[in-house]
């Protein structure tokens, strides 16, 4: 599980960490620094794909991909229409990288809003072999799930950048 950090929107209007608050997590992401700095596949100018990060164990989960709104803006009702539009259009395009090239057998996607006040859409496999024990959202936590860091998470992540362009 990610670490999070908990509260509201800041009222910020800009994706500059220092104007939307030192304790978002994204935001300092998109500068560069933090926990949450990871591979990045694709940004236009109103959202950003990344991989997710090992932040709470040494390897993160093959294929978890998060698309973030380059805008600090807290929650889903708050995107404007071109960002709802530009989310959807990222959300599609992780889904079929993955399906492609790591063959899940299904791909999905969350918009949970809690924990950190950035809006965040996560899009993640059931990869083949995955017991049916292991619900939707828990695939990650089966333990012979497909698990990458470092060149290795790179090489995946390589492989899936071409579907955004």
């Amino acid at each position: 599980m990610v670490s999070v950090v908990t509260g509201g929107p800041t009222g910020a209007t800009d994706n500059d960490a220092s104007v939307a608050g030192p304790d978002c997590l994204i935001c300092q992401k998109h500068a560069g620094v933090g926990p949450l700095v990871s591979p990045h596949l694709w940004e236009d100018d109103l959202v950003r794909v990344s991989h997710i990060p090992p932040v709470d164990e040494p390897e993160a989960f093959v294929g978890h991909l998060v698309i973030e709104t380059q805008r600090h803006v807290g929650y889903l009702d708050e995107l404007s229409d071109d960002e709802a539009a530009a989310v959807g259009r990222a959300a599609r395009t992780a889904a079929r990288a993955i399906r492609a090239e790591l063959g899940a057998e299904s791909v999905f996607s969350a918009v949970i809003g809690i924990g950190v006040p950035h809006f965040h859409q996560h899009v993640w496999p059931k990869h083949p072999g995955t017991p049916d024990r292991y619900d939707w959202h828990r695939v990650d936590e089966w333990p012979d799930a497909p698990r990458a860091i470092g060149d290795e998470l790179d090489t995946i992540c390589d492989r899936l950048r071409p579907y955004f362009t």
